[in-house]
């Protein structure tokens, strides 16, 4: 069993508002600081993911960076992330998760900033069903 926690904060205009979520489940999936140097097109990631058991996903990276599922040329889903700034998703999110397929193997990501992309994805799913 595994738990993790999402933490959202404000802080200006004389407020200093947080707020934390939490899940525990029995499956995690991660990428973990994987390099993709610059000018790579579709670098392939190992990464697997039933997308319908996910319950949280946090990604980012500290380049921009295109992050595709499945298959490089006809990705099942497409993620342009900007530099540090991270796509977050749990179930009680106010917008729909934008992995909308399972993920069989491996992600597809292009890196055309500049400079070589560190790369984190944490998913936390129900290994049970």
């Amino acid at each position: 069993m595994a738990t993790h926690r999402l933490k959202f904060s404000y802080v200006g205009n004389s407020l200093d508002l947080s707020e934390e979520i939490s899940d525990t489940q029995t499956g995690v999936a991660i990428i973990d600081n994987e390099q993709i140097t610059t000018a790579t097109t579709d670098g392939e990631v190992l990464f697997a993911l039933e997308f319908a058991n996910c319950t949280m996903f946090y990604l980012v990276s500290d380049q921009d960076v295109t992050f595709e599922t499945n298959d490089g040329a006809a990705a099942d889903d497409t993620i342009a992330l900007l530099a540090d700034i991270p796509y977050v998703w749990h179930t009680n999110s106010y917008d729909t998760f934008l992995i909308t397929a399972d993920i069989i193997t491996n992600v597809f990501i292009t890196n055309v900033s500049g400079e070589t992309a560190s790369i984190y994805c944490v998913a936390l799913f129900d290994a049970t069903t």
